[in-house]
């Protein structure tokens, strides 16, 4: 329908505009004969500090990381670059990196959707075999992988030793619309965090028998507690 020609438009225009900040990035890099994955803010030939708006590349992100290409772009930076690093740990919207990473674990890790039949019934969808009818709400899964990179980037930021007081104590988040067991209002990021990580831990259990998985999601929790 209509909505989903707006979205989808919204989601392309939003992957170009992500593409145009990272290829702007690279492209400065490779004018100064450097490689991205050295790089680290040196002066250039001119004399003047290279400069780079990473809030900006933080907004594009935080509009795209619900794709594996955004993932691992941001993985890629994060491991290679200490400057942006470092700005991704000090930024005050954090949330805007980690929430999309949580939504995408949530329904990653959603064993069972619901969908309507025609007669107005609902039918369940189990383990990614969905029956003849229409779906309510599409399955986000996309690959094992995927949910490699999501858990790795987590535990990256969870490495941080600022990220567990400021998840629970100082980044809110007013409504969590995609979490569909309860309504979540003004909860803290850490919740959030800690209920995804342990649904993604059940789902591990049940369906992948995963231990990669499960090492990561037990990592995160361990870095987030007390």
């Amino acid at each position: 329908g209509p909505g989903n020609t707006s979205g989808l438009e919204r989601s392309s225009n939003d992957a170009l505009n992500f593409r145009d900040e990272v290829a702007q990035v690279l492209g400065v890099l490779d004018d100064l004969g450097q490689s991205p994955l050295s790089y680290q803010q040196p002066e250039s030939a001119f004399g003047a500090a290279l400069s780079i708006n990473f809030e900006s590349l933080f907004g594009s992100f935080g509009r795209t990381l619900h794709t594996e290409p955004s993932q691992l772009v941001l993985y890629t930076l994060l491991q290679s670059s200490p400057a942006f690093a470092a700005s991704a740990s000090v930024t005050a919207d954090r949330d805007a990196l980690v929430m999309p990473l949580l939504r995408t674990l949530y329904f990653a890790s959603t064993m069972a959707h619901q969908q309507k039949t025609s007669k107005g019934r609902s039918a369940s969808m189990v383990d990614g075999e969905p029956p003849t009818t229409s779906p309510n709400y599409k399955q986000h899964f996309r690959s094992q992988s995927q949910l490699y990179v999501i858990l790795i980037l987590l535990l990256i930021f969870s490495q941080d030793q600022s990220f567990a007081p400021d998840a629970f104590r100082r980044v809110v988040v007013p409504r969590v619309l995609w979490y569909r067991e309860r309504q979540l209002r003004d909860v803290n990021l850490g919740s959030v965090l800690l209920l995804t990580t342990l649904r993604a831990i059940t789902f591990n259990l049940h369906r992948l028998k995963d231990p990669f998985l499960l090492s990561n999601c037990c990592a995160v929790l361990l870095n987030i507690s007390p």
